[in-house]
């Protein structure tokens, strides 16, 4: 079956050019209103294909697309649109017409390349030209409005809420496809910040590291829950030597403790006096006992109240809120 696309820029072409089109010299004169009524009814087809009336169905990432132009194979300068039914999570591919998926793709200033998760949004209408050369010349549909996405890959936020955003992952340590979540696997990949295996990651670094996974299908984000964050280059920034998404453990700042003396008094009268050490664990103090003779240490006695006292539980930390962080996918 003959579209639209099948007509010739030479109108000497077009003569057979539409299957349901005769412009032949010398055609029967009862076909001129057929060929007329079918010229018209192909324009329609191309405006129905071009202003949004196509629904897509299929999945979120295999968009399937029928165009009201009857055209049976791809060929370049294919134009259509369509109306999204659901967001991208990775890559997207298009089957227009039953004639076989092909790669979405786009152009960006480092070139030709894949859709990001989010750059389908559901109700949204996107226009889309089929390109011979793209796909390493196998061909692909180049989505011309793609919507722009402004939040680097891998991008780290925090939300008062306990419900994940839309486009992000819970930075959790959870393991996850690397064919589903391909532009945060390329991104922890390519980033350094990622262990040499998983059991690596599990020992010692996973609260601030991806890691490979199995090795071949899937990958751990990093679990930094119940860490605080030190931001290179602003707020609590990385000491000298520290590596990105090293691992350190807590510590006090060296500090002195002063002494506890409520106040006390003793009477020793006019008789001289011995002194004594306290050492019972919780009440360590130095006291003053009756003694056979001056000098004298009284291992019995009792403390006057002289004490270094503890404080605190059992962790250091400012204040503090708790909000689950998120890994833009």
């Amino acid at each position: 079956m003959s579209s639209i696309f099948d007509w010739s820029l030479n109108s000497a072409n077009n003569a057979n050019a539409d299957s349901a089109i005769n412009w032949a010299e010398g055609q029967n004169p009862s076909t001129v209103n057929n060929s007329a009524r079918v010229m018209m009814q192909r324009i329609k087809e191309m405006l129905n294909d071009l202003n949004g009336v196509p629904l897509a169905t299929g999945t979120s990432n295999g968009i399937t697309i029928t165009l009201s132009s009857p055209i049976t194979a791809y060929a370049d300068g294919m134009r259509g649109s369509f109306k999204a039914a659901s967001d991208n999570s990775s890559n997207v591919t298009i089957n227009v017409n039953s004639i076989g998926a092909k790669p979405a793709l786009k152009f960006t200033a480092s070139g030709e390349t894949q859709l990001l998760p989010g750059e389908i949004k559901a109700g949204c209408i996107y226009e889309v030209l089929y390109v011979s050369s793209l796909n390493s010349a196998a061909g692909g549909w180049l989505v011309l409005n793609p919507t722009q996405q402004n939040t680097p890959v891998g991008t780290i936020i925090t939300v008062a809420s306990g419900q994940t955003p839309s486009g992000y992952l819970p930075l959790a340590g959870g393991v996850y496809s690397r064919t589903a979540f391909p532009a945060l696997w390329a991104h922890a990949a390519a980033s350094g910040n990622i262990t040499s295996s998983d059991a690596e990651w599990g020992s010692s670094q996973r609260y601030g590291s991806y890691s490979p996974g199995d090795g071949s299908t899937n990958f751990r984000v990093p679990d930094p829950r119940g860490f605080f964050v030190r931001v290179f280059d602003g707020g609590r920034g990385v000491d000298s030597g520290r590596g990105m998404g090293t691992y350190q453990g807590s510590q006090n700042l060296s500090h002195s403790h002063g002494v506890n003396d409520p106040g006390h008094s003793h009477n020793w009268g006019n008789t001289a006096r011995g002194f004594g050490i306290n050492t019972t664990p919780g009440n360590f103090g130095i006291f003053a006992q009756g003694g056979s003779s001056p000098g004298d240490l009284n291992t019995t006695g009792s403390g006057t109240g002289i004490s270094i006292q503890g404080s605190g539980g059992n962790e250091s930390r400012p204040q503090s809120i708790a909000w689950p962080m998120y890994v833009k996918y």
